[in-house]
């Protein structure tokens, strides 16, 4: 080859597909740089010149005869390394249920063990009134229906009575000794004495053999009348933080104790921080400390808002010079804000969550979820790692929109209209149009500066400013919007609405307030969260207004785009995991079919080498006959093979396009997964807009609002039953009944 040198050529063989048989033609003369050439450049064949046409398609098929060995043996290599991947991925599901099985056996091991314990707690808790049968008894002790096993069990009885009475004695009444009690049986018309005590205490026995084991010792009896509450009394907190012993009078120290003092937390179901043994007991020998804490819980720990601080004038501007005509002179709208490209445009202090407190009853103090503010970097920004700092990526004119994305943008000016000469604008940032956005053309960019808007589509993520006013428009926004009159228009912003002559038969919904002091509503639907103001609404001759002040209308529009999207995007994603399951069946039947040719194939083979093994033996031995059987057996293993290796081809082939339309999915799956997780955070950053919005359902009217016009609000609605003039419509609380209602009040204007 000319006009390359060695390395060159090394190179450019390099660069082919290792898959490729390369052959270098050179002349006999260049030996040595054939040789160089198949030492380095993974050469399979050269052929020196003058050569025939043989020798050129013995070469050529040798070097396919390689390619085709090299190409089974890849394939051999990749249905080893799937089957490979197949068995560590069973291995390892194997390992992973095993561990799922170990948890699921210790946390129902643990679930016992509390089931356990609540039911001796609960046990425990059986009152007096509780009614309790002999055959209940009898069953929790398993007693025989002997004569011998009723009279063990009697005096069992007899002596877990005996014991209660004794630690209730001496509990209680220290100077007092317990009788000797005898139960005595009814005969005819026998009197027992005391028959009513004997029976509670008969009940209580049972009540207390069913809870604890036999000869347990029985913790917290009578603690609520033990008589500890004459010498102390229990303050609790408001918060239940903690709780405080105070001393009434001089303790007694056979009453009063560490014991009793104890069963008395419980009794009032006290049980966490309690203070410590030593700390008790010194506190009930002190007789100077009046109080003791008894028992102190964990305060919360409040939690703190995020947040975020505009390095950059965020409001500069004002809505411009206002000439006779009502049209608006946007060039006089104050300095603009400029930065470069380094600039650190905002920052932001995260919200720290808090921490749950626990009362002394052990019960959790939920603290609320702090406020984490909308922090996002558009276009010409770059966020920091940590996602607290927002720098410049470009030099430009800073602007954060409702949403708290932060944006750098340049500035493009339209001399004309927008037309079929300009073509729809998708431009990242500024637009200024010096003329008339066309009907049927389509806007997309930050904010848009324009002379008039017809029949046009207009996207931005920050204000629209129209000097004239807008006619059969359609606009989605997220800043504010200025204008001279609206016309058939469908209008959905987050921010503010300001209209200087009128709104006629649109469709508008404002995140925030609609601003028309000078203005006049004429049949329209118009919702603002943060409330309208207007000097007419409605005229005798057109359909009377629907106003709706204090919704989320336009969040709510959006969240519910967002979550048709995001259920078709899932569905979409459920039909691809469908298809890739079946697939994946599918190539596991291939693998299976593969590894059976494969079988067939090596099987072939031992048994060809065998038979040309025995060939040469034959042939010696002059056997005809055997020498043509071993031959017709050759040529069928030699069919068999080749049978089996096209079968073999023919499923990889199939194989690989099972892989691709798998891997195609998972691509689409992949790109599917990305949108979601932004309408998620879309999604977030709504409802996040809906909390920090304030709604304010109110109606100023600055001369007249004509009948018929309907207001509705959050909690109430008004249908106007004849014009008002000079007043303010606001929804108000009533509490003049017992129930409290609300309704809109009207009241008139000073």
């Amino acid at each position: 080859m000319t006009g390359i040198s060695k390395d060159e050529f090394y190179k450019m063989l390099s660069e082919l597909s290792h898959m490729t048989q390369k052959m270098i033609i050179a002349s006999s003369s260049e030996n040595k740089a054939l040789i160089d050439m198949i030492n380095t450049g993974n050469v399979q064949a050269c052929i020196t010149s003058p050569f025939s046409r043989e020798d050129l398609l013995q070469q050529a098929e040798t070097c396919l005869s390689n390619y085709r060995k090299e190409k089974k043996r890849r394939q051999f290599k990749r249905l080893v390394s799937r089957q490979n991947r197949q068995l560590y991925k069973t291995a390892k599901n194997l390992n992973k249920k095993q561990a799922q099985t170990k948890q699921l056996f210790s946390e129902k091991k643990a679930r016992i063990i509390v089931l356990k314990a609540q039911k001796k707690q609960i046990n425990k808790q059986l009152s007096l009134s509780e009614d309790i049968s002999l055959e209940r008894y009898i069953d929790h002790k398993e007693t025989e229906l002997k004569p011998e096993a009723f009279q063990q069990a009697f005096f069992l009885i007899k002596h877990e009575i005996d014991q209660l009475i004794d630690k209730f004695a001496q509990s209680s009444f220290a100077d007092w000794k317990a009788p000797a009690l005898t139960i005595h049986a009814q005969n005819g018309e026998g009197h027992t004495e005391h028959l009513d005590l004997i029976q509670a205490i008969e009940k209580y026995a049972l009540i207390h053999s069913l809870a604890a084991a036999p000869g347990s010792d029985v913790d917290g009896v009578f603690a609520a009348d033990s008589g500890i509450e004459t010498f102390v009394e229990l303050v609790i907190s408001d918060d239940r933080i903690d709780a405080r012993l105070k001393r009434k009078k001089e303790l007694s120290k056979d009453i009063v104790n560490l014991t009793s003092v104890l069963d008395f937390l419980q009794f009032h179901q006290i049980t966490y921080g309690i203070a410590g043994d030593e700390e008790i007991e010194e506190w009930l020998d002190n007789e100077k400390e009046e109080t003791i804490i008894i028992a102190k819980g964990d305060q919360p720990v409040e939690s703190h808002n995020g947040r975020v601080e505009y390095l950059f004038q965020t409001a500069y501007t004002n809505p411009g010079k206002i000439h006779r005509d009502g049209s608006i002179d946007f060039r006089d709208r104050g300095d603009v804000p400029y930065v470069e490209k380094g600039n650190l445009l905002a920052k932001k202090t995260a919200p720290v969550r808090g921490s749950a407190g626990i009362d002394i009853y052990g019960n959790e103090i939920s603290v609320p979820e702090p406020d984490d503010p909308l922090f996002a970097a558009g276009s010409g920004t770059r966020l920091s790692d940590d996602s607290l700092f927002i720098f410049a990526d470009a030099n430009g004119q800073p602007h954060v929109d409702a949403m708290g994305t932060v944006t750098v943008n340049q500035e493009i000016v339209i001399k004309g209209d927008v037309d079929f000469e300009t073509g729809n604008i998708n431009f990242d940032g500024n637009i200024v149009v010096k003329g008339t956005v066309k009907d049927g053309f389509h806007v997309k960019g930050v904010s848009l500066t324009a002379n008039e808007v017809e029949g046009a589509t207009i996207e931005l993520t920050g204000d629209l400013n129209v000097s004239n006013g807008l006619r059969n428009t359609t606009i989605i926004t997220v800043g504010n919007v200025y204008t001279k009159f609206i016309n058939k228009c469908n209008i959905l912003g987050f921010g503010s609405f300001t209209v200087l002559k009128e709104i006629v038969d649109s469709r508008i919904i404002v995140g925030g307030k609609c601003n028309m002091p000078t203005g006049h509503i004429i049949a329209s639907y118009v919702s603002a969260k943060a409330g309208i103001e207007a000097r007419n609404i409605g005229t005798v001759s057109s359909s009377a207004p629907d106003l709706r002040v204090g919704f989320d209308d336009h969040v709510e529009k959006l969240e519910k785009e967002n979550e048709e999207e995001l259920k078709q995007s899932l569905d979409q994603i459920a039909d691809f995991k469908d298809k890739i399951k079946k697939l994946k069946g599918k190539d596991k039947q291939l693998h299976q079919d593969i590894s059976e040719n494969a079988f067939i194939q090596d099987r072939a083979i031992v048994e060809m080498r065998q038979c040309e093994k025995q060939i040469p033996e034959v042939e010696a031995s002059g056997n005809i006959a055997s020498l043509q059987k071993l031959q017709t057996s050759l040529e069928m293993f030699k069919k068999k093979e080749a049978t089996a290796e096209a079968e073999i081809n023919r499923l990889f082939e199939i194989q690989d396009k099972v892989g691709n339309n798998i891997e195609e999915f998972n691509e689409k799956i992949r790109s599917l997964e990305d949108k979601n997780i932004a309408f998620v955070t879309e999604k977030r950053r709504l409802a996040e807009f809906k909390k920090i919005t304030q709604a304010d359902p109110v109606v100023i009217v600055g001369q007249t609002i004509v009948q018929g016009t309907r207001i509705t609000s959050p909690k109430a609605s008004l249908l106007l039953k004849e014009t008002q003039h000079r007043c303010t419509i606001k929804e108000a609380k009533q509490d003049e009944n017992i129930i409290p209602f609300y309704e809109m009040q009207i009241t008139k204007n000073t």
